[in-house]
């Protein structure tokens, strides 16, 4: 005899599916994969693992903007503060004067900052070091890679799109610290102070910036060695949603 209650109650549970939880498009080659694809038809690259560190690295990164908002509207609160006080306490007109011309000072999360004195000294001789070691974008053909252990004490690294190279960086670690500088084909300049937190490095949006011509823009990212000794790298810029991804590769060194 036939179990209509048994069927009735097979008809309404939900028919389970696996959800293997992974990007399709390819952040290695490019290439864009059928939804639940675990690895790149293309490459082989694990679209599963590529989707868990994307996941962390937008996470920081919405962490930093999320910090550095905060800083911004406690700034300008207690410069808002400071100027009532200020009318309060009847101060005579020339200290006015010279309170307000001391809130008008730059900015310490002006990206600007990292391309003028003192600070420009350190970035300025990275790229001169780059430049001597890496002329232009041509001379890459001639170069091999190595696999990276580490985030590298000093070198430069190779940075690349869909397998397309797309610039270069040099950066010098001191400690936690990683000071870098990178010059991208397109045109574009970035620097940064970026700082190892456990198996990343982390750049906060106070800390590095992006000059295109004579336009800046505050820059947020963060990176992770591979297990093939090559770098996954996840940026952002200030006043724009898109996460740009580069593979970073260490050049071997003379």
């Amino acid at each position: 005899m036939t179990d209509f209650r048994q069927d009735a109650e097979k008809e309404a549970r939900p028919e389970r599916h696996h959800d293997f939880e992974a990007d399709a498009v390819c952040a290695q080659c490019g290439l864009v994969n059928e939804e639940g694809t675990l690895y790149c038809h293309q490459c082989g690259n694990n679209l599963r693992d590529q989707r868990r560190i994307r996941l962390e690295a937008e996470t920081l990164l919405m962490h930093q903007d999320d910090a550095r908002q905060r800083r911004q509207w406690i700034r300008r609160a207690m410069g808002a503060v400071g100027l009532v006080l200020v009318l309060i306490a009847g101060l005579r007109a020339n200290h006015i004067a010279e309170w307000l011309l001391e809130v008008q000072e730059p900015n310490p999360d002006d990206p600007r900052l990292l391309w003028v004195a003192p600070q420009t000294a350190h970035f300025d001789g990275l790229l001169a070091e780059l430049q001597t070691t890496i002329p232009d974008q041509e001379s890459l053909a001639e170069l091999s890679f190595v696999a990276a252990n580490d985030f590298p004490d000093r070198g430069v690294l190779a940075l690349y799109q869909d397998e397309e190279a797309v610039g270069l960086v040099q950066v010098a670690r001191y400690s936690d610290l990683v000071l870098f500088a990178a010059r991208l084909f397109s045109g574009e300049e970035i620097r940064g102070r970026a700082r190892i937190q456990g198996q990343w490095l982390v750049l906060d949006f106070t800390e590095g910036g992006v000059r295109q011509g004579r336009r800046y823009a505050a820059a947020a990212g963060a990176a992770q060695r591979e297990v093939d000794g090559s770098f996954l790298c996840y940026g952002q810029r200030e006043g724009s949603d898109a996460t740009y991804i580069f593979k970073a590769y260490l050049i071997a060194s003379e």
